[in-house]
């Protein structure tokens, strides 16, 4: 699925855990999101549903505006929008007033079961409008179960 010039802003309050490690201070990007290049996989609204049960590997991009100086950013995946999230998170940190950030990760998602969805949160050490004006989220079947 991907994100291709949008507008609209996630609205983040101040994390509570300055290290970013905690799902509660995350919200799910929702504006945006459309269809990109899908084989097997479903998009729906803001997240992809894999097929069949299995192991996935996913990979992750996005340019982020960040209205607020100092405030570090955190991106998080979930599966079927439940915590806890994904362990791993990536992170960037503004140094001017609407500073793009340009965030890639990728791994591996391992037993998912068929009709799993998953889909991306962020958050921020401050209170913000961040703006995910690009982004891509591939996922592929690696093997399966």
């Amino acid at each position: 699925m991907v994100i291709q010039a949008n507008a609209t802003a996630t609205a983040v309050t101040a994390a509570a855990d300055a290290t970013l490690s905690t799902d509660s201070d995350y919200k799910k990007i929702t504006a945006g999101w459309a269809t990109g290049h899908v084989d097997g996989v479903s998009f729906s609204i803001d997240k992809l549903v894999v097929p069949v049960a299995g192991d996935y590997y996913i990979s992750f991009w996005a340019t982020v505006k960040v209205p607020t100086i100092n405030n570090f950013i955190g991106i998080k995946y979930a599966i079927n929008d439940v915590a806890p999230y994904s362990t791993r998170k990536i992170v960037e940190q503004s140094v001017t007033a609407n500073d793009y950030k340009n965030m890639s990760a990728s791994g591996i998602i391992a037993s998912l079961a068929a009709n799993d969805t998953i889909s991306v949160y962020i958050a921020g050490t401050k209170t913000d409008n961040l703006v995910v004006q690009e982004a891509g989220l591939t996922v592929m079947l690696i093997h399966p179960n």
